[in-house]
């Protein structure tokens, strides 16, 4: 499948940079006009909202981006990049929000940054003649989500998932929350997948909009995405952020890589020891600081709540409601399905996820 290569990858990579800058950036300026409304009293629903507003118009622009990115740069690299929106989120809430940065946050934020250079440099760039360009972008459907792997896989995880949800919801009930973040996770990489082979057909392929598959592979990405999200609701909704978010964010990464190998064997040229070595180091690193820095979150929230006196005076993104006595906090607040309830009059709360590549959840 060397003829996906493009020489143009570092532009991609670029690309995916910025869009996952402007995904964070979006995610924190919903984030701010949620604590504005609260803190206001105003009771504005959130799609009234000015600030909620820009906030989707910067996430939107990042999500384009980086579907332009997927046609230049292989998708285990953008993935990796993705998980940078972490980083960005939290250096954009420190100035944007004026939260203090987590006990840890440097070292994780310096973990996944390392990782992502190791990612970048280790993965395969494949390199592909005119012609090869030319029958790959005829052919971009049936030679990656039509592959016998990728289809086996798909038919696999699906019962995978299917058995399991049985599992969990007649045996270990409480762990379905979970469940629906590994499920929304496994369709996430599917959706990354089909956008990256719509964003090949539109780059390579002439006269795309005259091809019925454009349409059928977008449709199915669309569907799948609207179902990732409803998915990541419900976990987010009926068990606790500490558990869901971590778990969508540290499954969707590594199936995101799998799916890369699958569709578009990205990952057959990597060979020698200290490339391979260099690649799973830089994903371990990666995993570790996505679920440290969310952990590390949780930690100071904790804290927070524990030293901050009633009547002080605080940062905008520190300041929470009183508690009720008995009442219990939940880790990772500002995720709680039952925060920022002025913004949804009284109704379940919407989430924006991130559906083409960069995490993100606000």
């Amino acid at each position: 499948m060397g003829a996906f290569g493009n020489p143009n990858w570092k532009t991609g990579v670029t690309l995916g940079l910025v869009s996952t800058l402007f995904t964070a950036l979006g995610l924190v300026l919903q984030k701010y006009s949620h604590i504005s409304n609260e803190r206001a009293g105003k009771g504005i629903a959130y799609f009234k909202q000015p600030w909620w507003l820009v906030g989707l118009l910067v996430f939107l622009v990042g999500q384009l981006l980086n579907l332009i990115a997927m046609a230049l740069a292989p998708q285990a690299m953008l993935s990796a990049i993705g998980a940078l929106s972490l980083v960005f989120n939290t250096v954009f809430a420190r100035c944007i929000l004026s939260e203090r940065l987590p006990r840890g946050g440097t070292v994780f934020m310096a973990s996944m940054l390392l990782g992502v250079l190791l990612v970048v440099a280790n993965t395969p760039r494949a390199q592909s003649t005119e012609s090869g360009e030319r029958e790959a972008a005829h052919h971009v459907v049936q030679n990656s989500i039509l592959e016998i792997d990728f289809l086996s896989f798909f038919v696999l995880i699906s019962l995978v998932l299917i058995l399991l949800y049985f599992l969990v919801k007649y045996r270990f009930e409480s762990a379905l929350p979970f469940f629906w973040a590994l499920a929304s996770a496994a369709g996430a990489s599917y959706s990354v997948t089909l956008f990256k082979c719509e964003s090949l057909l539109v780059s390579q392929a002439f006269g795309w909009w005259r091809r019925s598959d454009f349409y059928v592979v977008g449709c199915i990405a669309i569907s799948i995405s609207v179902l990732q999200v409803h998915l990541l609701n419900k976990g987010l909704k009926h068990g606790e952020a500490v558990t869901v978010v971590p778990a969508f964010f540290a499954c969707g990464l590594l199936l995101q890589l799998l799916q890369a190998q699958l569709a578009y064997e990205e990952l057959d040229a990597l060979s020698g020891l200290r490339p391979v070595l260099g690649f799973l180091l830089g994903v371990g690193l990666v995993l570790g600081g996505t679920v440290g820095i969310l952990l590390a979150d949780v930690f100071a929230d904790e804290v927070d709540e524990e030293i901050q006196p009633a009547d002080a005076f605080t940062p905008l993104a520190s300041r929470s409601p009183p508690r009720t006595p008995g009442s219990s906090r939940k880790a990772l607040k500002h995720l709680d399905s039952m925060e920022f309830r002025a913004s949804f009059d009284g109704e379940d709360r919407v989430y924006t996820v991130s559906l083409a590549g960069p995490m993100g959840i606000a």
